[in-house]
């Protein structure tokens, strides 16, 4: 009992002891506001400020003191031109601008610089300077370089994050410069930000494709510290002294042309004494020159324009010779891309075997006699068209590898011209062992019947050499399979990162899944062939009814399914092809139907 009330007793002491100091009175803190109350740089404390007679305090805000300022690292002359800079502009965010920028590792020297040549900081949020501050460490700017960027520039802190991934996307995607040549350009020329995205590539495709420079060597040469005029003047200068040469299509000069970085790099009066070997006034006179091109082109081109009721794009000075080659190159008519020749090439491979095929199964349903130099010739002409269609199917393939994978040189790997000899060689490539074969079996025609109740291409292939024959098949399956399959991979591995794959049903997939498929269904009957070919001889002796009937479904099924899909799942894919032909489709409905409405219908 003694020992309860002992623990009863300390309890009450313990409530007294803690709850005495809850009823006493309060202290009054300060006789300040508390809006008036600030705390110091890396400080827990709130010190009340200076009273100074030109403070001008409002309501809502952290007001920002001289004393403030001192604790924050500033000397007294450098805390009083920013603390005057920032009740001239009214700012609303002067404390936080200043924490963020401490934050970023700046010393109040490099701080009051910043502040000087922009003043628009004053003006932002503290959560905004903090989120394009991340956003330039995401696009390589670590520490080190992003606080020597916002010392030597300071308005790209000024310009929204959209802004700034616009330009970056555009260096990125149509520029083709990776991530660490993205991340030296904006350290070495953080303006680039504020400048036109159509100019900044205008600018990158005139030193790609006029100067024939890669993108390593504009990196290295500063290329957008310099602008297009002085670029351009430069480069055309050296062009008509005949010191500079435009590369070939091979990237071939007859001349040893200056490096990028030796001529752009340096001032003008190096310049032009170690790369033009030429005087001021000489240079002086050219410029003068240039301008006065430049204004007849554009005088020329309004007159032409003022004619004209259509919209038309800037052109730039010296932009006709980009204009021609990119009319030859890059902008060529569809008819004239490599995709649709190889598109248009399977297709025509297609309608041949298909009138082949359906000539060979026509004369065997109606019981026709048919010679034998006649079921050769549909022999070979089957085989061949065959052929050229997985060929062609294949190059497809490798042409999307290629573009993807290289897509600036694309038009210099496989120009038109090229493409045309590749479909020749395609061609000859599929008629040369069936030809030649066709050559043996006329030599060699002794034993042979003048006229057969049934042309099959198995029995008349079956009756020659076998070895040959696999060989043949093999090579081109095996060729044909591992190219695919490697392109295919490289793909994948070239995109992966690039988020077309993300979707479930993104259109890179859909069109994996399409293109897979029509690899499947052509090269499958092309199996099955093989396989009948190697077990010919037991399926003559044992099973003949099961071999005609096998090589009839695969000559009149299983080849003829890839062909009817070929048109939606290769043709229709192309969003151009299958624009176009919804088009003459609506004019032809329209033609029929006048009364109805004229706006086609989406889909």
């Amino acid at each position: 009992m003694s020992s309860q009330v002992h623990t009863a007793v300390g309890i009450l002491r313990w409530t007294w002891k803690t709850c005495l100091p809850k009823f006493a009175p309060v202290k009054e803190l300060t006789r300040a506001p508390l809006f008036l109350l600030h705390r110091p740089f890396c400080s827990s404390q709130l010190v009340p400020p200076l009273p100074t007679p030109a403070q001008t305090i409002q309501p809502g805000r952290r007001e920002l003191t001289i004393q403030s300022l001192a604790e924050m690292g500033f000397s007294e002359s450098q805390a009083q031109l920013v603390y005057e800079a920032a009740n001239k502009n009214r700012c609303k965010h002067d404390v936080p601008v200043l924490s963020v920028l401490f934050s970023l590792g700046l010393n109040p020297d490099s701080v009051l610089k910043i502040l000087e040549k922009c003043p628009e900081l004053y003006s932002l949020k503290e959560a905004q300077l903090q989120q394009r501050a991340l956003n330039l460490r995401k696009l390589g700017l670590l520490e080190g370089s992003l606080q020597r960027v916002i010392s030597h520039y300071p308005k790209i802190l000024s310009f929204p994050v959209k802004r700034v991934n616009a330009v970056s996307r555009l260096l990125r995607e149509k520029c083709q410069f990776t991530a660490q040549q993205l991340a030296d350009i904006l350290r070495d020329s953080p303006h680039v930000v504020e400048e036109d995205p159509a100019r900044l590539e205008y600018m990158f495709q005139y030193v790609y494709f006029r100067m024939g420079c890669r993108q390593a060597e504009m990196v290295k040469a500063k290329l957008f510290r310099l602008s297009l005029e002085e670029l351009r003047c430069r480069h055309s200068f050296l062009e008509r002294r005949g010191l500079f040469q435009t590369p070939d299509k091979k990237g071939q000069t007859l001349i040893l042309n200056p490096r990028l970085k030796d001529f752009l790099s340096v001032s003008q009066e190096l310049f032009l004494a170690n790369i033009a070997n030429a005087t001021q006034e000489e240079f002086d006179v050219f410029q003068k020159l240039v301008a006065r091109e430049q204004e007849e082109d554009e005088q020329g081109r309004n007159g032409r324009v003022r004619g004209k009721k259509a919209e038309t794009e800037p052109v730039h000075p010296e932009g006709s010779y980009l204009k021609r080659r990119y009319k030859d190159e890059l902008h060529l008519p569809r008819e004239y891309e490599t995709r649709y020749l190889l598109l248009a090439n399977t297709l025509l491979s297609d309608v041949l075997f298909l009138s082949f095929n359906l000539a060979n199964i026509s004369c065997n349903a109606l019981d026709m006699k048919i010679p034998y130099i006649f079921c050769e010739f549909l022999m070979v002409a089957t085989v061949t068209t065959y052929c050229s269609s997985v060929l062609t199917v294949t190059l497809m393939v490798t042409d999307t590898f290629l573009a993807v994978r290289w897509p600036l040189r694309y038009n210099e790997i496989l120009p038109p011209t090229r493409v045309k000899k590749i479909v020749g060689v395609v061609w000859a490539l599929a008629m040369m062992y069936p030809l030649s074969l066709l050559v043996m079996m006329a030599v060699d025609n002794q034993g042979n019947p003048e006229n057969l109740s049934v042309c099959l291409v198995l029995i008349i292939l079956g009756l020659q050499k076998k070895y040959s024959l696999h060989i043949y098949f093999s090579v081109w399956a095996i060729f044909c399979t591992v190219l695919v399959l490697y392109c295919y991979i490289r793909l994948y591995m070239v995109t992966r990162s690039s988020g077309i794959w993300r979707s479930r049903y993104s259109r890179a997939r859909v069109t994996l899944l399409a293109h897979s498929l029509m690899l499947l269904i052509y090269f499958a009957p092309g199996l099955v062939f093989t396989v009948e070919l190697a077990q010919f001889e037991r399926l003559e002796v044992e099973h003949q009814h099961l071999a005609v009937w096998i090589n009839t479904v695969n000559l009149a099924v299983l080849m003829v399914v890839p062909r009817a899909c070929a048109p939606y799942l290769y043709g229709l894919r192309y969003r151009e092809v299958y624009e176009t032909v919804r088009l003459m489709l609506w004019k032809r409905w329209f033609s029929q139907n006048p009364s109805s409405s004229p706006t086609p219908p989406d889909h």
